[in-house]
C-alpha cells in the first residue's frame, strides 16, 4: 500500500472525538471527480442523503461517503460560506 501524502491526523482525531468512526482506506488516496448533483440521482438511489452522511454508489457498486458544496453564494447578503462536516446544531 502506498504511503499517503497527508495523513489528516488532527482531522481524524476531531472526527473520532465527536463520535464518527474513521476506518482504514483500501488505498492511500482515491480521487473522485467533482460533479453536479441532480434530483434524478437522489431519486434513483445513486446519491443517498441520510442521518449518517451523504453517500454515492458508483457504477462499480462501491458506496463512498462524499461532501456536497454550493457553487454560488450570495456573499453580500449571507457573507462567506461555512463548511459543516456533520449534521450539527447549526445545520439542524
Amino acid at each position: 500500500m502506498e504511503e499517503p501524502i497527508i495523513k489528516f491526523t488532527k482531522t481524524k482525531d476531531t472526527l473520532r472525538d465527536i463520535g464518527i468512526i474513521v476506518g482504514k482506506a483500501k488505498n492511500a488516496y482515491t480521487p473522485i471527480q467533482p460533479k453536479e448533483v441532480s434530483l434524478r440521482e437522489i431519486q434513483d438511489g445513486s446519491l443517498e442523503i441520510g442521518l449518517d452522511g451523504i453517500f454515492i454508489t458508483s457504477e462499480d457498486g462501491i458506496r463512498r461517503q462524499v461532501f456536497l458544496y454550493k457553487r454560488e453564494y450570495n456573499l453580500s447578503e449571507y457573507g462567506k460560506p461555512r463548511m459543516h462536516i456533520c449534521k450539527c446544531k447549526t445545520i439542524i
